[in-house]
């Protein structure tokens, strides 16, 4: 209805789309229920030039899932490689920086949720790893959750059969989580400034003793 440019892409979609239109008909004739396997790139396709995306930005979207394959995979190497049962005595730099390289792959391609739940998880565990605490069982137990969930969010991002999760569960457990370690780190605060007044006290009043001996 002349809303897209008829260039070279919009051709091409068409000349695939008519190329397996007989193949869609003769599923449909057998009864044969879902999408026709060849039908989902040409969907997917036809979407992004319908949104005014080029086939650059599909490009940009594969290398996303293909990274995320990536760093999803190293979390749960890292997972599977200590007991569920007891809290990870520590963060290594590798879980930090596959959420980090998660949220800004996300970030280029636009994908919302997933970046905004790797961004949390990053600041979660950069906060622990700053703070030398272990991760305590029930955040081995939300990363664990968090790879299951990523996974099909990056691997239908872009696709017709892309979802639009809720992420604001998942933001209010990071929270928890990092709100502990808040509380952790101020009651360490609090121990080691009792610690220093306390042994001020003690110098001084030393010192005083001190000079008092003295002077006698």
């Amino acid at each position: 209805e002349g809303a897209l440019a008829v260039r070279a892409p919009v051709l091409e979609t068409v000349k695939s789309a008519l190329a397996v239109l007989p193949e869609l008909l003769e599923s449909f004739r057998e009864g044969i229920v879902g999408l026709h396997p060849k039908s989902t790139p040409i969907i997917e396709r036809a979407q992004a030039l319908a949104s005014g995306r080029s086939v650059a930005d599909n490009d940009m979207i594969a290398v996303f899932r293909e990274d995320a394959r990536e760093r999803l995979s190293a979390v749960s190497r890292w997972l599977e490689s200590i007991a569920p049962t007891k809290p990870a005595t520590v963060v290594p730099g590798e879980l930090v920086r596959a959420f980090h390289t998660l949220r800004g792959a996300a970030a280029i391609v636009d994908a919302a949720a997933v970046a905004a739940v790797s961004g949390a998880l990053e600041s979660y565990l950069a906060s622990a790893q700053l703070a030398e605490q272990p991760l305590p069982i029930p955040a081995l137990a939300l990363l664990a959750d968090a790879v299951m969930a990523l996974r099909p969010w990056c691997e239908k991002f872009g696709t017709a059969e892309a979802v639009r999760p809720d992420v604001a569960p998942w933001l209010q457990r990071i929270e928890a989580l990092q709100a502990e370690i808040s509380s952790a780190a101020g009651a360490r605060r609090s121990a080691v400034e009792e610690f220093t007044f306390g042994a001020l006290d003690q110098v001084q009043k030393m010192g005083a003793d001190y000079a008092n001996e003295i002077e006698a």
